[in-house]
């Protein structure tokens, strides 16, 4: 019986075997379930779930297909004047599009274009024609302020399209 033939030439690979798993503990491997600050991992529910607050805070997108002016905020100030605004609109050959959160997007569907409303309009319009640049009117208007701002808009537009002549 006496000595294993592997004892004298592989006894220091043995031993070094046992070294290397002693250093591989669970806080070493790559694929721990903790931090390097030893903080646990979050653990999600399935591999492509969103984190919670993206459920919540869903961002709001306008979609266009024709001239359009979007109405954004709340409702209840903007109410008094919305049929007037809708009538000015119409007048104009503009549709409306009311929404009470702010948007974070105007998709043109006809120029398949994405155009981005800034964060600081909170309460006021969106002036947009399919193919052009949207402008922002920021606040509460009155309805002829408004009717302006468009005819205005409206304006820049032919000039654009015509070359200025």
């Amino acid at each position: 019986m006496g000595r294993p033939r592997w004892a004298g030439v592989g006894a220091p690979l043995e031993r070094s075997r046992e070294r290397v798993h002693h250093d591989i503990t669970p806080q070493h491997r790559p694929c721990s379930r903790r931090l390097h600050d030893n903080r646990p991992r979050p653990v999600r529910e399935r591999a492509g779930s969103r984190p919670a607050r993206s459920r919540i805070a869903r961002r709001v997108i306008a979609v266009i297909r024709a001239p359009t002016v979007i109405a954004i905020g709340d409702t209840a100030s903007l109410a008094p004047t919305f049929g007037a605004i809708r009538a000015t609109a119409d007048s104009l050959g503009f549709a409306l599009q009311a929404f009470a959160r702010p948007i974070a997007q105007v998709v043109d569907q006809a120029h398949h274009a994405v155009h981005f409303v800034s964060r600081n309009l909170v309460l006021g319009y969106v002036i947009i024609v399919p193919g052009r640049r949207p402008v922002a009117v920021y606040g509460p208007v009155s309805q002829d302020s408004l009717r302006a701002r468009i005819v205005g808009y409206l304006r820049i537009q032919r000039e654009l399209e015509t070359g200025g002549r």
